[in-house]
């Protein structure tokens, strides 16, 4: 659930944080300094116990817990994007006359809500699409053209997990034979195609060329990278490839090295944008759970109000499609298994929490205690746990 900044902001009740000691500075929060005895009212008035959803240090958080799953399972096997599409009959259905989709960011966000909750369903669990899921992580971020789209992180297990002989079998990046799959061949050439008319207008051109690297090479068959995600098989018509033609476009004919991969069982459930990657190297997978979870667009200026909720709430933009999203109480991130977050710090410089109504009270031993300094007594008083790292203490 959102943290409900404005009354949080007005309520008597504020939870303080602050360490224990010193001052903690972290990317998005300065918290005043403190001593031994009192905390200071400016932290109270400063600082929140509940991280906003969606903010940086929330993101930060979700990321952090997907490295754990990369500690304890490896390199994720597949990234996977999903757009929506609001030309999907379910949203087209629903509208009144002379409506467009985008008059019913409500619609949007109930049909994409669904389809997201199909997409796990059918991709997660002993028999998901591609294997054995062990584990997943997913985000949901918003255009600024209010369309919502999904990225998600799939682990599988080590008997399904792809080798290089299975690429091609679950990621394809050419136009379809149009003669022996009409269907896929004018979906892929609907929902796949990247970069044919990309230029300094375009909301990829970065520095002189699309920051995709579109078009892509022509490559006879799919290889492992070193630094990147594979790179797939992408045929030209002297390769035996095959030519498509987009409505309105005839005059410009469209070759597979526009195509952005993707799975062919997905696309043609889901009849929308669906980006499928499979994470072949470290590097590659770094760059996957970043991008996952580098969280909503931002623009740094500068407010005349001192307090941090004041500055979040004036600087955060959120379209109309997040807004139903966040009324209606869907989930924008979603992870499993679960992940317990262990606490780190230097000693004596540990979070503490009080009400402002008790600041004055100082600190006593239950409210410094921590997952760490618990750590640290019971390896005083018994030898097994000190065999053990601290992530592995159940």
């Amino acid at each position: 659930m959102p943290v409900r900044l404005n009354a949080t902001t007005k309520s008597g009740n504020l939870l303080a944080k602050d360490t224990f000691q010193f001052s903690k500075v972290e990317h998005d929060c300065v918290t005043p300094e403190v001593g031994h005895e009192s905390v200071s009212l400016e932290a109270v008035n400063e600082s929140v116990m509940h991280h906003p959803l969606g903010g940086p240090r929330y993101m930060m958080e979700r990321c952090q817990d997907s490295m754990m799953y990369a500690r304890k399972y490896g390199n994720a096997s597949f990234f996977i994007t999903m757009t929506c599409n609001p030309n999907w009959s379910k949203i087209r259905q629903s509208l009144f006359h002379n409506q467009q989709p985008c008059d019913r960011p409500d619609l949007i966000a109930r049909v994409f809500d669904l389809k997201k909750k199909l997409f796990i369903k059918y991709v997660t669990g002993p028999n998901g699409l591609f294997g054995n899921s062990i584990a997943f992580v997913f985000t949901v971020e918003y255009q600024k053209r209010c369309l919502p789209h999904l990225h998600c992180l799939l682990w599988l297990d080590e008997a399904t997990k792809p080798g290089p002989n299975d690429f091609d079998r679950f990621v394809q990046a050419e136009i379809p034979d149009p003669q022996v799959a009409p269907e896929l061949h004018e979906l892929v050439l609907k929902h796949t195609i990247h970069g044919l008319f990309c230029n300094h207008t375009s909301p990829c051109w970065k520095k002189g060329a699309c920051s995709k690297k579109f078009p892509k090479p022509f490559i006879a068959s799919t290889r492992c990278a070193h630094n990147s995600n594979a790179l797939y098989r992408r045929r030209s018509p002297d390769m035996g490839g095959f030519l498509g033609h987009q409505e309105g476009r005839q005059h410009r004919p469209i070759t597979s090295d526009c195509v952005v991969p993707y799975n062919a069982q997905l696309l043609k459930l889901f009849k929308c944008h669906i980006n499928v990657e499979i994470c072949s190297s470290i590097k590659s997978f770094k760059y996957d759970i970043k991008y996952t979870m580098k969280g909503n667009d931002q623009a740094s200026f500068k407010v005349n109000r001192d307090d941090k909720i004041s500055q979040y709430l004036t600087g955060r933009y959120i379209g109309p499609s997040e807004a139903v999203d966040l009324i209606l109480g869907f989930l924008t991130h979603e992870r499993h298994p679960a992940v317990f977050r262990l606490q780190e710090h230097l000693p004596e410089q540990q979070r503490v929490f009080i009400r402002p109504d008790a600041a004055e009270q100082g600190t006593n031993d239950a409210m410094t205690r921590t997952t760490l300094t618990e750590f640290m007594a019971l390896c005083s008083q018994e030898p097994f746990p000190r065999t053990l790292y601290y992530a592995d203490v159940p």
